[in-house]
C-alpha cells in the first residue's frame, strides 16, 4: 500500500532525485536548474512550502513525489511536481498521489484544482492519470520554457464533485449548519421541510439522538413507520435532508412514499437531488426493500425529473386530500442497478 510522507523525514536532495529519474527523457539545463531550486525552497521551509509536499513510499521505499500550492486558496488550489519512479509507472500509484492531493485540498475546503502538463508524447500518461481523476482540459497553450513547449491546464471543480459529496446520519456536531439549513427554509417561505425525518427543529439534540432509535423501529410516535433520517453533506456543509421509510402505511402508500427529500434553497439547481436520491436509493436497496414508492406533487417538474433520472415509473396520478394538487406515484425497482 502506497503511504505518504512529510519531507521532514527526509534529506535535501531527495526531491531532486526522484523528479530527475522520472522526468529524464525531457531533461536540459534549464530544468534541472529549476528542479534544484524546488528542492532548495522545500527543504529551507518545511513549514510553509514544504508543508505542501509528501514523499510516495512503497514498503518504506521512495518511489514518488508530489506538490501543492496553497497560495491562493481557499479559491484555488494548484498542483505543482509530481512524479512516480520509472520502474513504477502504470501501476496507478501516481493516479492515487492525485487522489491524496484532492482530498487534503477538499479538506480545506478548496473550490477548483487546477494543475498544468505539457502536450508531447512523454506527458501523455500524466494526461490520461488527470482526466481520469476527473479533470476537464480547460486550455493550450505556447508556455515561456526554453526551449518552448505546449503546455495543458486541467482543472476540476471540487465543490460540485460527486465523489465529495455523501449521505450521512444527523450529527450534533454539525448543529449550526442544520439550522443554517432550516433558516434558508425559513426565508424561502417553505414552512415544511421534507425529508427532515425524526430531526425537530424545536429540540434538535435529542432528536439526533431519537432518530437512531426510529431508524431501528424503537419509540415510534404514532402512525410512524421505522425510518432513518439522513443529511447530504459536502465539505461539512449540509446539502439538503432526506427521510427513508421502512415500510409503507396507508398514508405513504396514498401520497408520502418511501423517501421524502429536500435541497436546501441556496444549493438547488446543481443535480444534488439526483445525487441525493441515488444515494439513498443504495441505502433502501441495503434495508432489502425491493419495489420502492416514491411521489411528489403533479406540478413539481423538477422533482419528477429527479425521480425519472433514478428510474422511476410513472404508476397513477391521483387526487388525494393532501394535496391541492394530484399526486404523482412512481415506482423504482431496486432489483435493476443504477
Amino acid at each position: 500500500m502506497l503511504k505518504f510522507e512529510p519531507i521532514t523525514k527526509y534529506e535535501k536532495g531527495i526531491l531532486f532525485s526522484l523528479l530527475s529519474q522520472s522526468w529524464a527523457k525531457v531533461w536540459n539545463d534549464e530544468l534541472e536548474q529549476s528542479l534544484r531550486e524546488f528542492d532548495k525552497e522545500v527543504f529551507e521551509n518545511p513549514d510553509t512550502v514544504g508543508d505542501c509536499v509528501f514523499i510516495s513510499t512503497l514498503n518504506s521505499n521512495p518511489i514518488g513525489m508530489a506538490s501543492w500550492d496553497l497560495r491562493q486558496g481557499p479559491q484555488l488550489g494548484i498542483i505543482g511536481h509530481n512524479c512516480i519512479l520509472p520502474e513504477y509507472q502504470g501501476r496507478g500509484f501516481g493516479n492515487t498521489q492525485i487522489k491524496e492531493i484532492l482530498k487534503r485540498l477538499n479538506g480545506q475546503r478548496f473550490k477548483k484544482v487546477i494543475v498544468t502538463t505539457g502536450e508531447e508524447p512523454f506527458f501523455k500518461p500524466a494526461r490520461k492519470m488527470y482526466l481520469s481523476c476527473r479533470f476537464k482540459e480547460t486550455k493550450r497553450y505556447d508556455s515561456c520554457y526554453n526551449p518552448p513547449h505546449k503546455s495543458i491546464d486541467y482543472e476540476i471543480d471540487l465543490v460540485k464533485h460527486p465523489e465529495n459529496m455523501k449521505l450521512i446520519e444527523p450529527t450534533a456536531k454539525l448543529k449550526s449548519e442544520f439550522f443554517a439549513m432550516a433558516k434558508e427554509f425559513q426565508a424561502d417561505s417553505d414552512d415544511t421541510i421534507n425529508g427532515i425525518g425524526s430531526i425537530d427543529i424545536d429540540d434538535f439534540d435529542a432528536s439526533v439522538c431519537r432518530a437512531k432509535d426510529h431508524a431501528k423501529g424503537i419509540s415510534l410516535p404514532d402512525g410512524w413507520v421505522p425510518c432513518s433520517t439522513f443529511w447530504l453533506v459536502r465539505q461539512e456543509r449540509i446539502i439538503g435532508t432526506c427521510s427513508l421509510r421502512h415500510e409503507l402505511n396507508n398514508f405513504l402508500k396514498s401520497y408520502g412514499g418511501h423517501i421524502g427529500y429536500s435541497i436546501r434553497p441556496s444549493q438547488r439547481g446543481n443535480g444534488y437531488a439526483t445525487k441525493m436520491l441515488r444515494l439513498t436509493l443504495q441505502k433502501a436497496r441495503a434495508l432489502g426493500i425491493k419495489n420502492l414508492l416514491v411521489t411528489c406533487d403533479n406540478d413539481n417538474t423538477a422533482s419528477a425529473r429527479v425521480i425519472e433520472k433514478n428510474g422511476g415509473k410513472l404508476a397513477d396520478k391521483v387526487k388525494t386530500k393532501y394535496s391541492k394538487t394530484l399526486t404523482r406515484k412512481y415506482w423504482i425497482d431496486l432489483a435493476v442497478k443504477d
